[in-house]
């Protein structure tokens, strides 16, 4: 799909992209606030990689 210029994977790419970088500031205990800590902020994140890949899903075409 990246390789046809489907825009719909760059969006799915995005998302995955996005889910990694979360976890990746989950796993190092990223804190920004004593009241805002790693949890926090990654569900924050994955807030918007799931809003990335939700986009991308609703631009995916069936190609047959």
């Amino acid at each position: 799909w990246l390789r046809r210029g489907d825009p719909a994977a760059r969006w799915v790419v995005a998302g995955i992209l996005v889910s990694l970088a979360g976890a990746a500031v989950q796993a190092g205990k990223v804190q920004l606030h004593p009241h805002f800590n790693h949890n926090d902020l990654y569900h924050v994140i994955q807030m918007g990689a799931f809003y990335l890949l939700w986009r991308g899903g609703e631009l995916f075409t069936d190609q047959s």
